[in-house]
């Protein structure tokens, strides 16, 4: 048990070891006038950011003059451009700054501001801003986006492997109809996930009786119901790629565990970690992204209250089916195990690294 559980916390430390300290940029966008006729667009980067990208400091005394920042603004300009674009009730709308300039921080750093003000024929519904900056800027540069529309404030963090932000904008829209938006998108975020159903057939492939099933399935589902809230927190060091790769990890740990028949006595605290991890992961995915402030918290009532009853049917699904379980036998359990294992690995994979 303890060498197992050894095992296990090595695996996780590998994920939170990917953290690093981060660059940051930022982006502000605020629709004016009272039919939303005009949008106010301004990216800021950090000087020290833009030195590393672009090798401003050309005499190397390692300070950045003005003059510096201005031999190659016209070349940042393009480059930030290439990287930028916003859809704006499907209209396409590349970022195209006409205006720019050098603020000095009180804390002694240096930001240069591009805007663009662009004029709207129709009122928004629904903004989609994605950036492929990070391509330029390094995998671990993160970007502050801020959505203003009169009373609604919408932010998120744009990171490499989360490189879009899409919200729909309706400040009149009632916070019940939020509420149910966010339920249909917990309850079939759940059922349409690889992740609980790949974890719940590496439980059953092995268990000999009901309560081997139940034990190990209910602990699982607890903590992922108690921790798709505490999603809603937002817990920032905790982000949705260490997240969605130890939801894989899960997997593949349990199928590899398989191998050995453990006990199902020691099953039990493994799940309930690991439904920590998938409720955390799948409360991030609900409630990070598009949930401005107003209606807020029915919104969150409604995505928590999707998801759980998603897990209800999955729970439901696997009380039919484990009715009458009895197992498998050895060889037919270890053959499934594997090809969960390698589904796991390949989820794993295609999260942590990218691909």
């Amino acid at each position: 048990m303890i060498l197992r559980l050894a095992v296990l916390l090595v695996s996780l430390s590998s994920l939170l070891a990917a953290r690093h300290d981060t660059d940051t940029s930022y982006s502000r966008l605020r629709f004016e006038g009272d039919a939303v006729s005009r949008l106010e667009w301004t990216l800021r980067f950090d000087g020290h950011d833009l030195d590393r990208v672009f090798q401003l400091d050309s005499n190397r005394d390692g300070f950045v003059q003005t003059e510096e920042f201005e031999a190659s603004l016209g070349r940042i300009r393009s480059e930030i451009e290439a990287g930028t674009s916003c859809r704006i009730n499907g209209r396409e709308i590349p970022f195209r700054a006409e205006s720019s300039s050098l603020v000095d921080d009180p804390s002694g750093s240096v930001f240069l501001d591009l805007q663009q003000t662009i004029a709207l024929d129709s009122s928004p519904r629904k903004v989609s801003i994605e950036l492929a900056l990070f391509d330029r800027f390094g995998e671990w540069h993160r970007h502050l986006l801020t959505l203003e529309l009169g009373p609604e404030i919408h932010q998120d963090m744009l990171t490499f492997d989360r490189s879009r932000f899409t919200v729909t904008l309706d400040s009149t829209r009632p916070p019940l109809e939020r509420a149910a938006e966010q339920l249909d998108e917990g309850f079939f975020g759940i059922l349409l996930g690889p992740d609980q159903w790949l974890l719940l057939a590496a439980i059953l492939l092995i268990a000999r009786s009901r309560r081997e099933l139940w034990v190990p399935a209910l602990g699982w589902a607890g903590a992922t119901v108690v921790a798709i809230g505490l999603g809603a927190l937002e817990i920032e060091w905790l982000g949705e790629r260490v997240l969605r790769s130890g939801m894989a990890l899960s997997i593949v740990y349990l199928a590899v565990e398989n191998l050995f028949a453990p006990a199902p006595a020691q099953r039990l605290p493994v799940a309930v970690l690991f439904g920590l991890v998938h409720g955390l992961a799948v409360g991030r995915a609900l409630f990070s992204s598009g949930l401005s402030e107003f209606g807020r918290p029915w919104a969150v009532a409604g995505g928590w209250v999707g998801a759980t009853t998603g897990l209800l049917v999955l729970l439901a699904v696997v009380w039919c089916l484990g009715r009458r379980w009895r197992g498998l036998p050895w060889k037919p359990a270890t053959l499934m195990s594997v090809g969960v294992g390698l589904l796991g690995s390949w989820l794993f994979v295609d999260r942590f690294f990218g691909a």
